[in-house]
């Protein structure tokens, strides 16, 4: 796991630990992509990668972890000419460092920030009715989700970092009955790590 992957699995776990209801939900995703075990190790307990990174629900999860905990310097240059932002000014090979945390945090994407995050993920997912059923999308977030960032910089490994998020997760949640002493404590992300990747609590 490299340097963001680790922190984010942890917000990931916490956060769903932390409500018991919307872990039953996330448990069941985990259930459906389980395989048998083999004769050798029965207890070890193996997964269809693909399938567990499809869930709706753990999808939303994880959208919302990165959402909430990412923190990275987006960096554009402009290259032809004066680059406008409304009020401001760009000279033409001058660098420009954005926050994503701004887009993520935004009120108009993000909704109600005060919002448990179990409701505020359902809601941030797109979620949409397909013969009774959710369905996790991004429809509508372009430029607002960016915890990869983007154009020819965009994250060449942000699939793998998925995937380490998914499995992690599973195989605590199917190995242990993990219960949080303090299930209200909230963590703060510590923003010593402001604006070098994902934040850890």
């Amino acid at each position: 796991m490299n340097g963001n992957a680790v922190p984010a699995t942890i917000w990931f776990i916490l956060e769903l630990m932390r409500n018991r209801a919307l872990l039953s939900r996330v448990r069941s995703e985990v259930e459906e992509a389980r395989l048998p075990g083999t004769p050798e190790n029965l207890n070890l307990p193996n997964f269809d990668l693909t399938k567990l990174c499809s869930g709706q629900l753990l999808q939303s999860s994880y959208a919302e972890t990165l959402r909430l905990y990412m923190a990275v310097g987006l960096m554009r240059i402009p290259s032809h000419k004066v680059y406008i932002l409304g009020k401001w000014r760009f000279p033409q090979d001058h660098l420009i460092v954005m926050s994503n945390r701004t887009a993520h945090h935004n009120e108009e994407n993000a909704k109600d920030t005060a919002t448990p995050y179990a409701s505020r993920n359902e809601a941030h997912s797109n979620q949409q009715k397909e013969h009774d059923k959710p369905r996790f999308s991004m429809e509508g977030l372009a430029g607002s989700w960016v915890p990869y960032g983007g154009g020819q910089h965009l994250c060449p490994g942000r699939f793998f970092a998925k995937n380490e998020m998914m499995a992690a997760f599973a195989l605590i949640s199917s190995a242990y009955d993990v219960e949080l002493q303090d299930p209200g404590l909230k963590p703060e992300p510590d923003m010593a790590f402001f604006p070098i990747g994902m934040l850890p609590p």
